[in-house]
């Protein structure tokens, strides 16, 4: 192909993707102006990401359409070459008039998308700020009330070695490498074969050779290092409940319920009616006026759920939990040290038992007011009717 052949070529490609693209701005800019306004108006134009986010888009709400416009799209080229004898040569002649008329239209577009969509983007630019805000502060409330991994060392008071043992058992590794050994030997090898004619050759050829042998073993560990090993992939997994009073537990289920309501406000259709539509959360009525009757209710509705919702839990309670603040320690019936940790004192009193055998260390804390701390057990007995959880402890520091 000659260059004056190419530039021909190049030049009714740009006049029918400029055709393609104006009518594919127009449609889409009437059909989803607020996606429209961020590619024109906010430089997401070369962003990949943001393309293929609107395609998953498209082809999940609206993948009939998507097939629709593939085969209308092969259709339209099928017949501009069936018609090309026809088409190429207008084409040709008016190529920059329509080439200058489809940039105007698309500036046009573009102008239309700003003046309906400006003020509605940036509303939403607002509330994704205001979001990301919310979501910090919640997260940062909520770790106020949650267990956080001790530092080491930990002065365990209790250990309740065989089950800290077989927990621990099931987290390690089966054997890990101790030692290797490289040695080197000499090997000795004969051989022997006919060379030319009758005459017959023998030989004997040394060669050194390199084997690298291991040795495994089971790591051994204290109980105290694997009692902290416990702790700590207990506390990062999650894999244990965590009790310490009843308004740092209705806190964090308040920041779950309020991180929930602002995905959910995230995820609704983007329109003015909706963004119209949205009261501010809780948290954001300003400081120091008093609540209103509405708000009041409220509060009184959400503490008599937040009441059936911890009855529920407790009362359901199994496996491990960590149950933390200040305890009281008393003598049991049975000569053994009952640890009492007070939950809640209304509408209902809850409190955390815990019986363990005498130790020296708890020897000391017996009537000397209490004692402030961390208790690792497992529940022996739910939530029973005179508000009681009995728990069986693992380990307490």
């Amino acid at each position: 192909m000659s260059l004056a052949g190419f530039f021909v070529v190049t030049r009714r490609l740009l006049v029918i993707l400029s055709a393609i693209f104006t009518v594919y701005l127009a449609i889409g800019s009437w059909l989803y102006g607020l996606w429209f306004f961020g590619l024109l108006w906010r430089a997401k134009f070369w962003q990949f990401n943001y393309w293929l986010d609107g395609l998953f888009s498209l082809i999940n709400n609206h993948g009939h359409w998507v097939i629709t416009f593939l085969i209308a799209t092969y259709a339209l080229g099928a017949l501009i070459i069936s018609h090309q004898d026809y088409l190429f040569p207008r084409i040709d002649r008016s190529a920059w008039f329509l080439i200058s008329g489809f940039a105007c239209a698309i500036i046009v577009i573009s102008i239309f998308v700003y003046n309906q969509n400006a003020s509605t983007y940036a509303s939403l630019e607002t509330l994704d700020h205001i979001g990301a805000l919310a979501k910090e502060d919640l997260e940062s409330i909520e770790s106020q009330g949650t267990l956080t991994v001790p530092a080491a060392p930990i002065d365990f008071k209790y250990l309740d070695e065989p089950r800290v043992e077989g927990l621990y058992s099931q987290l390690e590794p089966e054997m890990v490498e101790s030692q290797r050994t490289l040695q080197d030997e000499t090997v000795l090898a004969g051989k022997a074969g006919l060379g030319a004619g009758t005459a017959a050759n023998a030989g004997v050829e040394l060669s050194r050779q390199s084997r690298a042998t291991s040795s495994l073993q089971r790591v051994e560990f204290p109980p105290q290092r694997k009692a902290a090993l416990l702790v700590k992939y207990l506390i990062e997994k999650k894999a244990a409940s965590y009790y310490s009073t009843y308004d740092s537990w209705s806190l964090r289920k308040s920041m779950r319920e309020l991180q929930d309501e602002l995905e959910q406000r995230k995820a609704e259709p983007i329109t003015l009616e909706n963004l119209q539509k949205l009261q501010p959360l809780p948290i954001e009525r300003p400081l120091g006026n008093p609540p209103t009757k509405a708000e009041r209710e409220r509060a009184e509705r959400q503490e008599r759920e937040n009441e059936q919702a911890l009855s529920f839990e407790l009362r359901s309670l199994t496996g491990l939990v960590f149950i933390g603040g200040k305890f009281s320690v008393t003598l049991g019936p049975a000569d053994e040290f009952v640890l009492t940790r007070t939950f809640s004192e209304k509408p209902k009193v809850i409190t955390f038992r815990i019986a363990v055998p005498k130790s020296f260390t708890l020897q000391n804390l017996h009537g000397v007011g209490g004692f402030q701390g961390t208790v690792l057990g497992s529940v022996t007995r739910p939530l029973n009717d005179n508000g009681t959880v009995e728990v069986s402890a693992l380990a307490i520091y």
